[in-house]
């Protein structure tokens, strides 16, 4: 199994790739507490370009060999990921269980199937050839009225071309069987290969499932870490920004306060200024009173 480690998004969208050999692991799914990552405004760009190009990116992929049962299992893994279940570990394991049960047990009644249909070929075989066997078997025939020795020459003769024809037929029916008792060992051989070869495929999928679950792990276990520092420190940012309003709010009320103050004080030397007015006033109508009065 080959890893592939970056696919471009624009390749996934566009289906450049085979869904039964390749198996999409996204980020979101296997952290989908992370916080997105922010887009590029428009402004900061000097060039203009498509929603696609800045949304642009990335996805890990594992893509797999060419056989039946590496793709079988490449499709199965990209269920799981289309289901996006909560645990994704315990969905792959449970498929993966129910995948290698289903596939175990039909391999298992093909085996038996086969082991019997060679089982009966070779009875039947055998059969065969011990009923040829016994019927081929010289058996004391009263021959000819042996009048002559010519004749008895000529009868001996043909009954061991007969014979020989028999046991011609015989081994004909043993290397027959031969080959069927060959092909099946061979059969069985690349059976016991198959089998090897799936267990080590079987292994390798285990070690990389491992592989995948100790970094998915990872990866939680360091986002949770981030998470409480930022919790942290939005709680330090919370308290500092709450003492700093209660600071200023005292601040403006002692500035409210002054200024009530300062009005007051404003208002009654308003009056104080109004009443040395209209004092003023007063004395210089008395002042011109009493100097119309002195000139008269």
């Amino acid at each position: 199994m080959s890893a592939v480690p970056n696919m471009d998004m624009e390749d996934v969208e566009e289906g450049h790739f085979d869904r039964t050999k390749t198996m999409i692991l996204s980020k979101s799914k296997l952290r989908p507490n992370l916080p997105e990552m922010p887009s590029t405004p428009h402004g900061n760009s000097e060039n203009t370009t498509t929603p696609r190009e800045r949304n642009h990116q990335r996805r890990c992929t594992v893509t797999v060999a060419e056989n039946p049962i590496a793709s079988e299992i490449a499709q199965l893994l990209n269920e799981v990921a289309d289901e996006n279940p909560d645990d994704i570990i315990v969905a792959v394991q449970r498929k993966m269980t129910a995948y290698l049960a289903l596939k175990e047990s039909k391999w298992q009644d093909e085996a038996r199937a086969a082991s019997q249909k060679q089982a009966a070929l070779y009875q039947a075989r055998v059969d065969e050839a011990t009923r040829k066997a016994a019927h081929y078997k010289p058996s004391a025939v009263a021959g000819p009225e042996r009048s002559s020795p010519d004749q008895n020459v000529e009868y001996l003769i043909a009954e061991n071309n007969e014979n020989r024809d028999k046991y011609l037929e015989a081994v004909r029916i043993i290397g027959e069987m031969a080959k069927q008792h060959e092909n099946f060992v061979l059969k069985e051989k690349n059976f016991e290969e198959q089998v090897a070869k799936y267990n080590a495929d079987n292994n390798e999928r285990e070690a990389v499932i491992e592989e995948l679950t100790r970094r998915y792990y990872e990866l939680r276990t360091e986002a949770e870490t981030k998470i409480n520092e930022a919790n942290r420190e939005i709680d330090r940012i919370m308290k500092q920004h709450e003492d700093d309003t209660l600071g200023l709010r005292t601040r403006y009320r002692r500035q409210e306060m002054t200024i009530k103050s300062l009005e007051a004080q404003l208002q009654r030397l308003e009056l104080e200024k109004q009443e040395l007015m209209d004092m003023c006033d007063s004395l210089v109508e008395k002042h011109d009173t009493s100097l119309a009065a002195a000139v008269e």
